[in-house]
């Protein structure tokens, strides 16, 4: 899919992107609006704050990297539909809406981070390595050590932005079917975060609001 996506200059795809200025604004609407204040009803301290502030401008550099790659943006289960003819299968992906350029590596830890498909570790893993070997631009550009950064940091900004969409629909549609999957975006995000040192205050204060009863 990412390969085969062809510059078109009249779609918004290829004229809108996954940069600092739209993780931030993830952070900032997503995170700390919807799912802190909002579904947690957590007010953070002044010290907080600035943690907070530096956990997520450290996330969103690091991921705008200027690329000119098609995303899909919401490359998930619940948007591939399969169907089988004895051995042969077939696939069609919807839910386009959003699609953008940017970060190629969003769309697989969409797959792979999957809110509705619990993925077993080890096929994470496997898949990981394959997406590395089989796409010449990442394998060309970025070290296996860089790689894996992208990938934790990418898990970390998709999965809380996820949980606080979920907060989101809840209140704008009033349907509570997602608000289920938000502790399980919650742990894949927190499992990545505790990877870094410089994120354990936000890590801290993270455990600390999640572990309240939902609403």
């Amino acid at each position: 899919m990412q390969e085969k996506a062809q510059y078109e200059s009249h779609c918004p795809a290829f004229n809108r992107f996954f940069d600092q200025d739209k993780y931030d604004f993830e952070f900032q609407f997503h995170v700390k609006e919807q799912l802190l204040k909002r579904y947690f009803k957590y007010e953070m301290t002044e010290h907080e704050e600035i943690n907070f502030e530096k956990f997520a401008r450290e996330i969103s550099q690091f991921l705008d990297l200027k690329l000119n790659q098609f995303v899909h943006r919401d490359f998930q289960s619940s948007n591939i539909f399969c169907k089988s003819k004895g051995a042969v299968y077939s696939f069609q992906i919807i839910d386009f809406q959003d699609a953008r350029s940017g970060n190629p590596v969003y769309d697989l830890v969409s797959i792979l981070w999957d809110s509705y498909v619990d993925i077993p570790e080890s096929l994470k893993e496997e898949l990981v390595q394959y997406y590395y070997q089989k796409h010449p631009f990442v394998r060309e550009n970025f070290s296996q050590d860089q790689y894996r950064k992208w990938i934790d940091y990418s898990v970390i900004q998709r999965k809380l932005h996820d949980a606080g969409a979920f907060v989101y629909t809840l209140y704008l549609t009033k349907n509570s079917n997602f608000i289920q999957y938000i502790k399980g975006a919650l742990k894949m995000s927190l499992d990545k975060i505790k990877l870094y040192p410089q994120f354990e205050a936000v890590e801290e204060m993270c455990r600390k609001i999640f572990s309240q009863p939902d609403e």
